[in-house]
């Protein structure tokens, strides 16, 4: 969990009274509970993950999609593959994060061919606008400008029936990222 334990055995001596006579209490003295809480987390066995993935809670995909976004975005591709795998093991559909990893990793044709699928399997609602914003990005990489345009387009049509700012953003972003792709920075910028 990222938590650093190690570096709090020491903290109760901080806010203990100077003016005591006593010594401040040892750190599992104060807190025992906790003490063993962190032991487990810093070592978790394989009995615990086993009680996570079998069968798999629901959130344990959407979790280790997260992450794999995460690590894709620092440009640890390898890490991001495994946690999409991991994803996809716990029922979750990694996408559009995988296929904007496989463009990350220069396999654009696999991108492309990801993208068009996941787009054809969307079936609800709520899942095109991410799937479209990558695929606006893939085309436009793969030199497809027409079908990201397309995209950008079924896009600005979704942010434009809600008044959700972020689908906004969204296709502001895929639009300036089309006018990019045929060489129209100046607009690009002003989106």
């Amino acid at each position: 969990c990222g938590c650093r334990s190690s570096a709090w055995p020491g903290w109760p001596g901080r806010w203990w009274p100077s003016t005591s006579e006593a010594a401040p209490p040892a750190w599992p003295d104060v807190f025992p509970g906790v003490t063993a809480a962190l032991t487990r987390v810093r070592t978790p066995t394989a009995a615990a993950r086993d009680r996570l993935t079998d069968p798999p809670h629901p959130a344990l995909g959407l979790a280790c999609y997260q992450v794999g976004e995460l690590q894709r975005l620092r440009g640890e591709l390898d890490a991001a593959a495994e946690s999409y795998r991991r994803a996809s093991n716990a029922g979750f559909q990694p996408m559009p994060g995988l296929a904007l990893l496989e463009l990350a990793r220069g396999e654009t044709r696999s991108a492309v061919a990801s993208i068009r699928r996941a787009l054809g399997e969307a079936g609800q609602p709520f899942q095109r606008p991410a799937l479209l914003a990558a695929a606006v990005e893939i085309h436009a990489a793969a030199g497809d400008v027409a079908t990201a345009r397309d995209g950008a387009d079924e896009l600005g049509r979704l942010a434009s029936g809600t008044r959700s700012e972020v689908l906004g953003a969204m296709a502001e972003h895929a639009i300036g990222t089309v006018l990019l792709a045929t060489g129209d920075a100046t607009d690009a910028l002003v989106r």
